[in-house]
């Protein structure tokens, strides 16, 4: 095996693990969309989100967080 192909390799077992780990938290997502429901919330909640990007400090993962927050804000919407 290569040098590129034992990367590739790591790479693969990173992207299923966020693949598991992204499957997880919009099951969650759904779980808080029908909390909110009940509770008459909006989805979108502008103090949680500045919580989630607070914690990241890389411009790169902070682009990432963006996009997944508002794919959880689409999964809510849609339900």
């Amino acid at each position: 095996m290569t040098d590129l192909e034992i990367k590739r390799a790591e790479i693969d077992k990173i992207d299923a693990e966020i693949s598991k780990l992204l499957s997880a938290r919009f099951k969650a997502v759904r779980q808080i969309k029908e909390i909110k429901a009940k509770n008459g919330q909006e989805i979108k909640d502008n103090q949680r989100e500045k919580e989630i990007l607070d914690k990241i400090h890389s411009e790169n993962e902070l682009e990432v967080f963006k996009t997944i927050i508002a794919e959880s804000r689409k999964i809510q919407a849609l339900l």
